[in-house]
């Protein structure tokens, strides 16, 4: 209406004259805040806004039953199947509000409402509501018959097995116990049974309520459980009776046991009397058999005595106590322990005595000798009432005392540090025939050669065989851990070979054993093989030692050496000593191959000729050395501020500025303090001028040609060349500045 009222015409005019003067136009302008339009807008809106009030009501009555469209059938199920289903308040509390939301939604609205300005059609909203509501009340109503189904199948099935655990014949004490155990807690189960069935028939009820039937088959088991509480009880008497005929006849028994046990127990008693009857250890050797038999009967007893109480456990009667059987048991330990010392002892030291002395262990024998002692000592005391027992302990222990008298000769003659070299001093010194591990010869045999008169001079050779074992020892173990040491050997990518990390670690370990190998050969211990053995390992020390500085100076060279000659150009500047490097080169590869194979340190010296070959190698390279050394020098002498240099740098000077003079420039302020590059003309590589750190230019007073005469190829001559010019323009420079120079 505002667009269109803008083209119209109007004649009307504020007054005459401007009618007059043709000027015509609208007597006012039509716009969205003229009265008119803003009122026409208002009233519109308010029309639109009452129009859909009956809509939106519409709209959230829907609304309301929008939780039937978030529901979940598969939680629904699983809700019953869960250990803790809903209660039937719940259950019947979701059944009617399905049912009600049915009904409502059936009734909320016509299929078509008419409004003002709106028709909305409800027939598919509602019909899909109202299918959904009863889909969710069918799911939860099939969910509730099938707990009930489940529930009537485990009740019966647990009806059967209480009832074959009540009705089972027991015929040990395991199934008599499993049967008072059924007894005890029928009574508790039955009541359990009986509310799962009850809990099932109000389900039921909230099924037929519904108009939701079960199976024929399942509502007959349903009617079965009421009859299973008797049945149940029948069988409770019947397992009752089953329990009370076994006890009986376990309770004979434990009689019986009880019976047999107090006659093997007067008879123990009446034989603890006649074993402790000894009094010196003959006597007591003699009563260790039957001691060691009524150690077995009174053993039998407390098993006897055990298995009483445990069938007393299962009859719930008072516990026996047996405190005369274990004073019985207390009191007889120490003679039986006392008779079987008596016994071993004499036999111990006896084959001690007699058999092969090399096979005696004087660890063995010491541990043996004391733990009888302490064992005798306490016996001694516990014995003190039976003053006859008690002086058979002494007579034992004065009997083993005597025996460790001969520790000193065993320890001495069979310690480990004692070899054939050893055995030959003890011939020597005590003028002893008999040979290193003589079969034939006992500790008997020693005592009577009067071996122990001399017990100084063997304990003299022993303490020199101890500390010269020691000694090997240390060695053994210094082998060792040197055989365990392993070299640290990496890639070197830029030359595709491999080198060694580390040298420093393993020769300082290698330094620290050859010091501890020369301060063990200065010992007046290490003698004869320990001494032998001692030279050959500071030898093997030596050389590994040497092979490694060796080789820790050929990689060091050769690392230095490596990257120059890997450069074609020097390469062709040296070509006499490139061709000596690729040889060294080859066979340092193939080397450092050998040891990544196997990085064991000791296996140099399990290769031939290595140390030579590294040597060889050293001196190639030392050759080239002073070669590159010559070399470099001559040029220096040539161009003395090549000096300022270093031979890396200057290598690379002489290989790479005969092709490309610009390859000087990083290194020009080196040799000249003042200039940082020059100003290179081509293609006749003739330089012109010269520039400072600042990029001050100055053009020099005469071109230098670098491939003119003896400069071409011979960067130490030009650069003279340029020296000299340098000068010389300077000068110049300096005269014309004195001259221009005006007071």
């Amino acid at each position: 209406l505002i667009e269109v009222s803008k083209k119209v015409g109007i004649l009307e005019t504020e007054d005459y004259n401007v009618f007059l003067s043709g000027k015509t136009g609208l007597a006012y302008a039509i716009t969205p805040e003229t009265r008119l339009i803003a009122t026409a807008k208002e009233q519109i809106n308010r029309m639109i806004d009452q129009s859909v009030v009956g809509p939106q009501d519409l709209l959230n009555k829907v609304k309301a039953y929008e939780y039937l469209m978030n529901a979940n059938t598969a939680d629904i199920r699983k809700t019953m199947q869960s250990d803790n289903p809903p209660s039937l308040a719940e259950l019947r509390n979701k059944l009617d509000n399905y049912t009600k939301a049915r009904y409502e939604i059936q009734t909320l609205a016509t299929n078509e409402v008419k409004f003002n300005m709106f028709q909305v059609n409800t027939s598919i909203v509602r019909e899909h509501l109202a299918k959904r509501a009863k889909r969710l009340k069918d799911v939860l109503l099939e969910s509730i018959k099938k707990y009930c189904g489940d529930t009537i199948k485990g009740i019966l099935k647990s009806y059967d097995e209480l009832k074959s655990k009540l009705e089972e014949i027991p015929d040990d004490k395991p199934k008599y116990t499993e049967l008072k155990t059924s007894i005890r807690e029928s009574g508790k189960r039955l009541e359990e049974l009986k509310g799962k069935h009850e809990m099932v028939r109000l389900y039921i009820e909230i099924l037929e309520d519904n108009f939701t039937v079960m199976e024929d088959n399942l509502f007959r088991e349903f009617l079965t459980i009421f009859q299973q509480p008797a049945v149940l009880r029948a069988a409770c008497n019947k397992g009752t009776t089953n329990a009370t005929r076994y006890e009986e006849g376990l309770r004979s028994d434990v009689d019986k046991d009880k019976d047999v046990f107090e006659r093997d127990f007067v008879k123990c008693k009446n034989q603890l009397s006649e074993v402790i009857q000894f009094n010196d250890i003959e006597s007591a050797k003699a009563k260790y058999k039957c001691a060691s038999q009524l150690q077995t009967d009174i053993g039998a007893l407390v098993t006897k005595a055990q298995q009483i109480n445990l069938d007393e456990d299962i009859l719930e009667t008072k516990k026996t106590e047996y405190s005369t059987l274990d004073k019985l048991n207390k009191d007889f330990y120490p003679f039986h322990e006392l008779a079987r010392l008596a016994d071993s002892i004499p036999i111990t030291i006896e084959s001690w005595n007699t058999r092969e002395f090399s096979s005696l262990n004087p660890s063995e024998v010491e541990n043996m000798i004391n733990s009888s002692m302490k064992s005798l000592e306490s016996l001694n005391k516990q014995l003190e009432e039976t003053k006859d027992q008690a002086d058979v302990a002494l007579q034992l222990k004065g009997l083993v005392t005597d025996f460790a008298s001969h520790l000193e000769l065993i320890k001495c003659l069979r310690s480990e540090a004692i070899k054939e070299e050893e055995w030959g001093d003890f011939k020597e010194a005590l003028n002893l025939k008999a040979k290193y591990n003589d079969e034939t010869l006992s500790l008997n045999g020693l005592i009577k050669m009067n071996m122990e008169q001399h017990i100084e001079k063997i304990r003299e050779i022993w303490e020199k065989a101890e500390r010269k074992l020691e000694l090997d020892k240390r060695l053994k173990k210094m082998t060792e851990e040197m055989n365990s040491k392993r070299l640290d050997v990496i890639l070197y990518e830029a030359a595709q070979s491999y080198i060694i990390r580390d040298y420093d670690s393993i020769l300082e370990i290698i330094d620290e054993q050859i010091s501890a190998t020369q301060t063990m050969l200065a010992s007046p211990f290490a003698v004869r093989g320990v001494h032998r053995d001692c030279s050959i390992w500071a030898n093997k020390l030596g050389n590994l030692s040497e092979i490694l500085e060796e080789l820790k100076k050929c990689q060091k060279v050769w690392l230095y050496l490596q990257p120059m000659f890997a450069a074609e150009d020097i390469k062709l500047t040296l070509k006499r000593e490139a061709e000596k490097f690729l040889d060294v080169d080859a066979k340092w590869k193939t080397k450092m191959d050998t040891i990544h194979s196997d990085n064991r340190a000791i296996a140099l010296l399990e290769k031939d000729k290595t140390k030579e070959e590294i040597a060889r190698a050293n001196s190639y390279l030392e050759a080239i050395l002073r070669s590159l050394s010559d070399f470099l020098e001559s040029k220096r002498k040539k161009f003395p501020r090549f000096y300022f240099i270093s031979d890396d740098d200057l290598l690379k000077i002489l290989s790479y500025a005969k092709k490309d003079p610009n390859a000087i420039q990083p290194y020009l302020n080196k040799c000249f303090e003042g200039i940082q590059s020059f100003m290179l003309a081509t293609p006749k590589q003739d330089i012109e001028s010269i520039f400072s750190q600042d990029n001050e230019e100055i053009k020099l007073i005469r071109v230098l040609g670098l491939d003119e005469g003896d400069r071409k190829g011979n960067v130490e001559i030009w650069l003279g060349s340029l020296e000299n010019i340098m000068q010389d323009t300077l000068k110049m420079n300096c005269k014309e500045a004195f001259k221009s120079y005006t007071v």
